[in-house]
């Protein structure tokens, strides 16, 4: 994976408009042409009525692009000051941590991990090893600025939806290539 904090910092940004029949395909087409590093792309934060997760455009492009792809809902806030990311164990965690240090690097963020209600105590315990566990793998400045925190609810949407509504900024959720987009989203 590209490491996207390095990007942010020294990317350069170009907005390309041409016409086409198949949005998806002329986006994945000038991924290739342009050898693009990371894709930022708009979502309405909508499930489409046709059975696509993201919608007929989102989707091709999130599962087949050459690159790391990020999908942003809504406007983003300024002055970021507190950050979101669901943390169960993920390979995208790390890359979601840099993602939020280079937007807000002043901001506190909070490493969440969701122990699912019906698992018992010991998820709960599993959560806090999780998370530890991460934060070992950080660089000190890094760690210094993340709040690790376990909650339990009904199921990790739930538990990332009720934190979330609590007064975060910006909720970053990484996804591999497997789906996990749709799964997650939407069960």
């Amino acid at each position: 994976m590209v490491e996207i904090a390095g990007l942010l910092r020294r990317c350069s940004i170009e907005v390309v408009v041409r016409p086409a029949k198949d949005i998806s395909q002329a986006i994945l087409h000038e991924v290739r042409r342009r050898d693009t590093d990371l894709l930022v792309l708009g979502w309405e934060g909508r499930r489409s009525q046709d059975g696509h997760a993201l919608g007929e455009t989102l989707d091709p492009v999130v599962q087949k692009a050459a690159c790391d792809v990020i999908l942003m809902r809504g406007q983003c806030v300024a002055d970021i000051r507190r950050v979101l990311i669901p943390a169960a164990g993920g390979p995208n965690v790390p890359e979601g941590l840099a993602v939020a240090r280079a937007l807000a690097p002043e901001a506190e963020v909070t490493a969440l991990y969701v122990a699912v209600e019906k698992l018992g105590p010991t998820e709960i315990e599993v959560g806090e090893a999780q998370l530890k566990a991460m934060l070992r793998v950080l660089a000190p400045a890094d760690r210094a600025c993340i709040r690790p925190r376990v909650i339990q609810a009904s199921s990790p949407v739930e538990g990332i939806l009720r934190e979330a509504a609590a007064g975060y900024d910006l909720l970053i959720v990484g996804a591999g290539r497997e789906n996990v987009v749709g799964r997650f989203l939407f069960g």
